[in-house]
């Protein structure tokens, strides 16, 4: 269960909560709110129960919900294996065409060499590919015409963005 999110509403700002009361009303188990005390979750341990604002709870809970966001620059992509965002090796992206409105820019990792992803829309793709040289390629496409020169149609609009 380890990045569940909570409902912070069931807490109540202007009360202190024992740590039996915060796993009741969240879900989750008595050790959870335990480990995050010794996480540094400020607590009243100076008696028993040990009570927690309802305040400190939910900044505290909200504070590490937002520590693993980060959002991606352009010319970045998300390595899966390293687990961090980057640019790709050479600064070259493939681009391929998914459905008339989404795209994916595809790139190799420079430290792994795996092959690194970023859902794009086609009205911004430009601007999350940045710098990067990057060549269109056509995904599964559904077209009723197979033919090259309806295929090549197809990739030109879509690139134009109409």
């Amino acid at each position: 269960m380890g990045n569940r999110r909570f409902d912070l509403r069931r807490v109540k700002l202007h009360y202190s909560h024992s740590v039996e009361e915060i796993a009741k009303a969240l879900g989750c188990h008595r050790q959870t709110v335990r480990l995050w005390i010794k996480q540094g979750l400020p607590a009243d341990s100076s008696m028993r129960p040990v009570l927690v604002r309802g305040e400190d709870l939910r900044k505290f809970l909200s504070g590490k919900y937002s520590n693993g966001k980060q959002p991606m620059l352009p010319g970045q992509m998300y390595c899966l294996k390293c687990r961090a965002r980057q640019s790709p090796a050479f600064e070259v992206a493939d681009l391929i065409v998914v459905t008339p409105n989404i795209g994916t820019l595809q790139g190799m990792c420079p430290e792994c060499s795996t092959i690194m992803f970023r859902h794009v829309a086609r009205a911004s793709w430009r601007t999350s590919a940045g710098n990067l040289n990057v060549t269109l390629k056509a995904g599964q496409a559904s077209l009723d015409d197979n033919s090259d020169a309806a295929l090549k149609l197809h990739l030109a609009r879509w690139m134009e963005g109409k």
